[in-house]
């Protein structure tokens, strides 16, 4: 018997609202990536699914795969800024636990375990083209990045690239198992701004020119021919 369980929880709510970026109703948002402590977390295959959307009052995210998802109102406490309150989690069980954890881990950006509302929820929009990526941050730094279209079979499978040294002084190298072709590479800031894109023809090993960049840290979005796209976190000393 598959078993719902209904959580309602409130947060403080302002009565102050912000115009937003229209691009952020415009779109269902499809779950690529969720980093944690600097550790990628991809969905599982391409049949577990995450999207989410929003409304002028109204957000929703979910998986069709265990019927689970997060409802609520959001108030928007800034041009790039916004609270949830009166926040409906529908959370259906699954025999799978790794789908169990992964949904754990996506739920972990917007609540905590007692289903309290981590606000206040920056989001930035980057457009690389017609793809644009919606990366949402808490408080605790802790990231969902989504796409405006659904990725394709090779956009789940195992990390392909790695990156060294990190943390890295004027040049970041990017190595890979498989020779992987046309790869375009942004480097954004950890508030999401699209600061530098490369176009790179990729046999196996690369590097890129991180000098110009201050201190701090940075995220590397690796995207192939394919669609697929892997985000990294690095640093810069």
């Amino acid at each position: 018997m598959k078993t719902i369980i209904i959580f309602l929880f409130t947060s403080l709510v302002y009565v102050s609202t912000h115009a937003q970026d229209p691009h952020l109703f415009e779109n269902t948002w499809y779950l690529e990536n969720v980093i944690i402590d600097g550790e990628n977390n991809y969905p599982i295959n391409s049949t577990f699914d995450g999207e989410m959307n929003f409304q002028a009052d109204f957000i929703s995210l979910g998986h069709s795969y265990c019927e689970s998802g997060i409802s609520g109102n959001v108030i928007y406490t800034g041009s790039n800024q916004f609270n949830l309150s009166e926040v409906i989690a529908l959370v259906e069980t699954c025999e799978d636990p790794d789908v169990l954890e992964f949904i754990s881990k996506h739920y972990s950006v917007y609540v905590d375990n007692n289903l309290i509302a981590k606000n206040p929820l920056d989001y930035y929009i980057v457009f690389l083209g017609d793809h644009k990526t919606l990366i949402i941050t808490n408080p605790e730094g802790k990231q969902a990045i989504y796409n405006s279209g659904p990725l394709g079979v090779q956009a789940f499978e195992n990390a392909m690239f790695s990156i060294y040294p990190n943390p890295s002084f004027e040049t970041l190298n990017i190595s890979s198992t498989k020779q992987v072709g046309n790869l375009q590479i942004h480097i954004l800031s950890l508030e999401g701004k699209l600061l530098n894109t490369q176009h790179i023809d990729f046999n196996k090993q690369t590097s890129i020119d991180v000098s110009n960049l201050s201190s701090g840290i940075y995220f590397l979005k690796i995207a192939d021919e394919s669609g697929r796209v892997e985000v990294k976190k690095f640093v810069k000393q």
